[in-house]
């Protein structure tokens, strides 16, 4: 469901909503520091998001979780604190 759609929620919830859809799997595979990230953790980028692209399209929910799950940690590593919007790493 889109933010903008949601009726009936709280601000918290929509919040969470938000930035559920601002870090979805879709926009990490166009984010140039997850393929960064990818490829530090020794990752071939094009085939990992080929492959979870292939999995998106099965309707597989959270393809490769635990790869981004650790993609994520080495980023707030790299970064020392939490990833800014994913939105903005093509202007960085």
């Amino acid at each position: 469901m889109s933010v903008t759609k949601a009726k009936g929620f709280s601000n918290k919830e929509l919040e969470a909503a938000k930035k559920q859809e601002e870090f979805s799997v879709n926009r990490k595979l166009d984010s140039v520091r997850y393929e960064l990230a990818a490829e530090a953790n020794g990752y071939d980028w094009p085939r990992f998001r080929q492959n979870t692209i292939e999995k998106l399209i099965k309707g597989i929910e959270n393809p490769n979780g635990q790869d981004f799950k650790l993609f994520d940690d080495w980023l707030r590593v790299v970064h020392k604190g939490p990833l800014e919007p994913v939105l903005t790493d093509r202007v960085l």
